[in-house]
């Protein structure tokens, strides 16, 4: 991130005239991103061009983005209007990981800064409310919280740690995935008696619809489907929208193929799990959850 700088044993983004001398004032500040990095602000940053605007870059190359920007995306990619409000009651429920907050010079007030997941996190969170069945905040934030297996982790984290949580959390998906498979095979059976099959619906979670009824993996994959589309190209999905009707386009996007090898991995080999949402044509796309990993081909 930036020159090294000898003098105060840390670097900084910013190639002052001071620094470029060979002798440094001091910094104004330390900003502290929640992975641990830090941007440091020279005093005399009244002398730099465009300061913000690198200020802005430096944050970027870390993963993290202004809540206007958070705004601007939900709004352009997702088409969803989001209050500041709404946010905060996000960030209260823990629903999303809080932001940081700083004063930085040069700009009028306090500025925050959230992950750049925050947005497609917000999106899956509406998909997820949109299917009309009584799902609680806690569940809403326990499958997102499944999905951080197949998130990138920040190497400040204990490698232990971060083990023993995945081993978890593969448990906890693969009973799901089982979990699915026993419930559907009650349910759909003609072998099984109407109180037989209520039996099952009244031990085993299951969220009905007007039309049919959800396990819990089926809500994994309605968010695993919300996170592939917003892992997709957002141009390449303008410009096919351009090129084709809404109902050539829509119905592809929103309901690709789902599909796991959990049920054949156990915890020996868990770095082998992945989870894949295809796409036809004419998206042509499959986006790959696999360990630590999202894969776009």
């Amino acid at each position: 991130m930036g020159e090294y700088c000898e003098i105060e044993k840390g670097f900084c983004f910013l190639r002052c005239k001071d620094y470029r001398k060979g002798r440094c004032i001091g910094y104004y500040s330390t900003v502290v991103l929640p992975n641990g990095a830090k941007i440091r602000i020279p005093l005399n940053y009244r002398e730099l061009n465009n300061y913000y605007e690198e200020f802005q870059m430096e944050v970027h190359k870390n993963g993290f983005i202004t809540k206007e920007e958070i705004f601007k995306i939900l709004k352009e990619k997702y088409g969803l209007n989001f209050s500041k409000r709404n946010l905060q009651f996000y960030v209260t429920e823990g629903l999303i990981e809080p932001g940081i907050i700083e004063r930085v010079p040069g700009v009028t007030g306090s500025v925050s800064f959230y992950s750049e997941k925050v947005p497609e996190q917000i999106y899956a969170i509406d998909r997820l409310k949109k299917l009309r069945v009584k799902i609680r905040l806690n569940d809403i934030k326990y499958y997102l919280n499944l999905m951080k297996f197949f998130s990138k982790q920040e190497t400040y984290q204990n490698e232990d740690t971060i083990k023993k949580l995945d081993i978890l959390t593969f448990q906890e998906l693969k009973n799901l995935k089982m979990e699915d498979t026993f419930v559907k095979g009650i349910i759909l059976s003609d072998k099984y008696t109407k109180k037989q099959k209520n039996k099952v619906i009244k031990e085993f979670p299951v969220f009905h619809t007007e039309i049919t009824f959800l396990t819990r993996w089926d809500l994994l994959e309605e968010l695993i489907e919300a996170l592939a589309y917003a892992s997709l190209d957002f141009e390449e999905i303008k410009e096919l929208r351009k090129k084709y009707e809404d109902w050539q386009i829509e119905p592809v996007l929103d309901n690709p193929a789902i599909e796991t090898n959990i049920d054949l991995i156990d915890e020996k080999n868990i770095e082998q799990t992945f989870i894949f949402a295809k796409y036809d044509k004419p998206v042509s796309k499959t986006v790959y959850f696999k360990y630590h990993e999202i894969e776009v081909l």
